[in-house]
């Protein structure tokens, strides 16, 4: 098979003709297999050809064969993990293109060509090695997404604001990018947008004017402090902010009356305001270790709340403002200092995970037998010594985490919980002969030592 380094379109425009034909819609296009470079050129007539996955692993290529360009109503390339180092800019001879993969590659820039490719609908650059994104990226008019995760680019061009039609873009994992340029604003059509475990310092304000944004995800940044322009983005269903040094939030937060997940924390120090429990939408809320040591009776205005973490805080006193929280499923208030739980407890009804772990709890209270629908209740690294009798009434429980406390003794009763697939009771001082019985009456389901 002949490989070719040449950089010359007018060899390539000699070997073939290149006419537009009319693209497929992506109900149409999936309709047609994905072939690989081998299959392809057995074809009988390359022109029906519309998706390529060049990449298969028993066979590493670092370059482009020039046949690939016979394919002129190619619609789909997947040029993945090829070890390509550099892009020939004949790659721009592929009008057609909708969807191109050129992840995990080794090109150290990406050639202004790029722009030529007006048809694309989704790019993938990420896990390369290129040191800047071109301007000619802007020329992408149609582009729907684009990845461009674990690029060593310090900044975006201006032009990224180009992108009208862009839904999704991530950046995660882009360790020198300190900012966004003002005109990320002009994505109007921008859904998601994905930034996480990066190096970014601020948040242009700008950022408010992306109306349309549903998920915005800033895991692991460095920001210090999140603009007020934020309160602009009322079409917001996610945002993750946590592990950034944030010191506070600012009150237009309330404006987000479309929000249902809210995830916060990391910094150890955050300060609250009062707007986040005006957010009634709310279905998951995220606050850990944040330095908290009470929750405000507010919190019962969050009633559509489903999952509340509090991981990693101070409390010293079981915080019963969440028992307002009827609709409660999972409660996380691992990592504390709390000592008991409240005798009030029953009146989470709809409760089906409890995660108390790493507290110094001594006891439960036997109200907590009135959880019927509890499925998880983990309570590793405690200092209990006994379950209450009334734990067998728990008949949905399918997990029983007791690792790491002071039982010296676990009822057999426990084999009454018919659903329960994995208990976990290492690292206690039990007598020889009750660790005998229960790995006995478990079998298979008892679990040993926990995962976590």
């Amino acid at each position: 098979m002949k490989y070719w380094f040449v950089c010359s379109i007018a060899i390539v425009y000699n070997s073939f003709s290149f006419g537009q034909s009319a693209l497929l819609d992506s109900s149409e296009l999936f309709k047609h297999p994905l072939l690989t470079y081998e299959d392809a050129l057995k074809a009988k007539n390359r022109d029906t050809v519309y998706r390529i996955d060049f990449n298969q692993p028993h066979e590493r290529r670092t370059d482009i064969p020039i046949a690939l360009f016979s394919f002129r109503n190619l619609q789909e390339l997947d040029l993945s993990e090829c070890g390509i180092r550099l892009l020939p800019p004949e790659l721009a001879l592929l009008k057609n293109l909708q969807y191109l993969n050129l992840s995990r590659n080794r090109f150290s820039s990406i050639p202004s060509i790029i722009g030529e490719m007006k048809n694309l609908i989704s790019l993938d650059l990420s896990y390369a090695q290129f040191k800047a994104v071109p301007p000619e990226i802007g020329e992408l008019k149609q582009l729907k997404e684009l990845n461009l995760s674990e690029g060593y680019f310090s900044s975006l061009p201006p032009e990224i604001g180009n992108l009208v039609n862009l839904e999704e873009l991530s950046l995660g994992y882009c360790k020198n990018l300190k900012t966004l340029p003002k005109e990320i604003g002009n994505l109007v059509a921008l859904k998601k947008l994905y930034i996480t475990f990066s190096g970014l310092e601020q948040l242009p304000e700008e950022i408010g004017q992306l109306k349309n944004l549903e998920r915005l995800d800033i895991y692991d940044n460095k920001l210090e402090n999140i603009p007020v322009g934020i309160g602009g983005l009322t079409s917001l269903k996610i945002l993750n902010l946590m592990e950034n040094p944030l010191g506070s939030l600012p009150t237009e937060i309330g404006n987000l009356q479309n929000l249902e997940e809210l995830h916060l924390g990391g910094s150890g120090r955050l300060l609250l305001p009062d707007a986040i429990w005006k957010l009634k939408n709310l279905k998951e809320l995220f606050i850990q270790t944040s330095g908290l040591k009470v929750i405000p009776n507010d919190i019962g205005q969050l009633t559509n709340l489903e999952l509340l973490g509090l991981w990693g805080n101070q409390f010293k006193v079981f915080p019963t403002a969440v028992l307002q929280l009827t609709n409660l499923k999972s409660l996380v208030l691992g990592k504390n200092l709390l000592t008991n739980i409240s005798d009030s407890i029953y009146v989470l009804e709809n409760l089906e995970l409890l995660n108390l772990k790493e507290n110094k709890i001594t006891s439960l209270p036997p109200s907590i037998g009135r959880l019927k629908n509890l499925k998880q209740l983990l309570l590793k690294s405690n200092q209990l010594t006994a379950l209450p009798d009334e734990i067998v009434n728990l008949q949905e429980l399918t997990e029983l985490d007791v690792d790491s406390n002071q039982f010296v003794f676990i009822s057999e009763d426990l084999f009454k919980l018919r659903k329960l697939d994995c208990l976990r009771c290492s690292k206690n001082p039990l007598e020889s002969e009750n660790l005998k019985s229960l790995r006995s009456l478990f079998g298979f389901r008892f679990c040993g030592q926990s995962r976590f």
